[in-house]
């Protein structure tokens, strides 16, 4: 009990945690730009990153000196990551909860807590805060941090009419759409436009394009560059792509295809360095015959199907519960684990989980999809009858549960949390010590759970979890015992993919 009581604790502290330790890349994508424009970049090694505007990968916890020249003087900007204080402070408040631990575990627990969730922090660059972007003016003489954080939201009819300088490389957003052919159809009509604006204006290739979005969960379905995207997402995309500006299809009512009726409608041009918008050229809507459409179906269903693939791996170092119940006139008097090493081992679950980079600072999902369980527990008991005598009962159970289970996941700045409820069916299989006497059988389970993950990379986190599995039938019945629930709460370790559906329907 003492021991599930720690984990409790630790799992509370942990949980609450997540406030500070951050999924904070170890580079920042900073953007430099001057007025006027066109002034080379130098940094203080002596490497011209390039000319204004220009995105560069800024290492955090780094001083880096850069020089903007303009024609007739030189500019010196500091791009500084700094550490924030006030942060490391931050990180000795969610260990209170430790407190609650017995003398002197509640105050080993919170120091303890504390200093690995400042190395943490330390570690993967979360108590470093660059500048998102900075903006040089020739005849002034400081250096102005840029505020706009989000995309220009200003209505169409309002956009101002600016004409693009220089050789522009365009990215464009997937335009919403019937089906992601008509999608792509109306990308590389939307290509055609550009490059008649300029003699030298390239535009990134419609695949590179709906890959860097894809990986945004940003798709012909969700075009929601305005409403989720912020500088750090348009940052990403922009330096992977090498695009000065991205080009969206403005929408009516949510649906480009039906509000331009194949007519003739206007595209938006953002500027990546300073995302404001401007009106961008003309364009006319393609339509699409009766049999793309009939392939596009099918290949809906195919990529549905794709969308529904487990791309993430969790171990749980797990307090467990298992309440054996008697049958007959017995009570249990004592119950210890067996196999700890194995239990440990093998205690694990595959999902599908949206990664938090292709999600605003605050946002929400509500998906659909296949999990996978795996268990494996041992269980000593020894049973006391009305008379005074007593057994003992060594049992080993290995439960794979696969719900089908409806999840709401909340992606915030402290993290990741979820919570869902399934139904699926499980294999459970059970053998008894010394005998070894095995019995298997299918069953009907109920799962539900809520989980908190840290994100320490893009695709390492870690959590805490608390969940639990209810058979509609009893899933252990044998040697006058029986097993209808488990309840467990764990301190988890993942690994994600998050590119591997994308990657299996680009193949598709």
């Amino acid at each position: 009990m003492c021991a599930l009581r720690l984990l409790l604790a630790v799992a509370v502290g942990l949980s609450l945690a997540g406030g500070c330790a951050t999924a904070a890349s170890r580079e920042q994508i900073v953007s430099i730009d001057s007025l006027p424009r066109g002034a080379e970049i130098v940094r203080d090694d002596g490497t011209v990153v390039g000319t204004t505007p220009a995105l560069v990968a800024q290492p955090r916890a780094q001083v880096q000196d850069y020089t903007v020249r303009f024609a007739d003087q030189s500019r010196h900007v500091v791009a500084r990551c700094e550490a924030r204080t006030a942060f490391l402070i931050a990180d000795a408040i969610p260990g209170l909860p430790l407190l609650v631990l017995p003398p002197p575990l509640n105050v080993i627990g919170w120091v303890g807590a504390s200093a690995i969730l400042a190395g943490i922090d330390t570690a993967d660059g979360a108590v470093f805060e660059c500048p998102d972007a900075v903006l040089v003016k020739q005849q002034q003489d400081d250096v102005i941090d840029v505020a706009a954080d989000v995309i220009d939201d200003v209505d169409f009819a309002t956009l101002p009419v600016e004409r693009v300088e220089g050789c522009p490389r365009y990215l464009v957003v997937p335009p919403l759409a019937d089906s992601e052919r008509a999608s792509q159809s109306m990308t590389r009509a939307i290509a055609d436009t550009l490059l008649r604006t300029s003699a030298c204006a390239t535009v990134v290739d419609a695949a590179e394009a709906m890959a860097a979005f894809g990986r945004k969960k940003v798709t012909w379905q969700r075009a929601l560059v305005r409403d989720r995207f912020h500088r750090g997402h348009v940052h990403d995309v922009a330096f992977s792509t090498r695009a000065t500006h991205l080009v969206q299809l403005e929408a009516v009512d949510g649906d480009t295809t039906d509000s331009a009726d194949n007519g003739r409608v206007q595209l938006r041009v953002v500027d990546v360095h300073t995302l404001q918008a401007a009106q961008g050229p003309p364009f006319v809507v393609p339509s699409t015959t009766t049999t793309e459409e009939e392939r596009d179906l099918f290949r809906e269903v195919l990529l549905f199907g794709v969308g529904l693939i487990p791309d993430t791996f969790i171990w749980n170092a797990a307090a467990k519960f298992f309440p054996f119940e008697p049958l007959g006139n017995e009570r249990v008097v004592d119950q210890v684990f067996t196999n700890p090493f194995l239990a440990t081992a093998i205690n694990f679950q595959i999902l599908h989980l949206d990664n938090p980079e292709a999600h605003a600072p605050w946002d929400y999902t509500l998906t659909v999809g296949p999990d996978l369980l795996a268990l494996l527990n041992g269980s000593r008991m020894r049973l006391e009858a009305d008379d005074g005598t007593t057994r003992t009962l060594t049992l080993n159970v290995i439960q794979a549960v696969l719900p089908i289970s409806p999840r709401a996941t909340f992606f915030t700045p402290a993290g990741v949390s979820a919570v869902w409820v399934g139904v699926g069916p499980a294999l459970i299989i059970d053998w008894d010590e010394p005998g070894f006497r095995a019995d298997w059988r299918l069953a009907a389970f109920v799962h539900a759970g809520i989980s908190h993950s840290v994100f320490l990379t893009r695709t390492v986190f870690v959590g805490v979890a608390a969940h639990g599995n209810r058979s509609l039938q009893p899933h252990v019945l044998r040697d006058g015992v029986r097993l209808d629930w488990f309840f467990q709460t764990s301190i988890n370790l993942g690994i994600s993919f998050p590119d591997l559906t994308y990657d299996l329907a680009d193949w598709l």
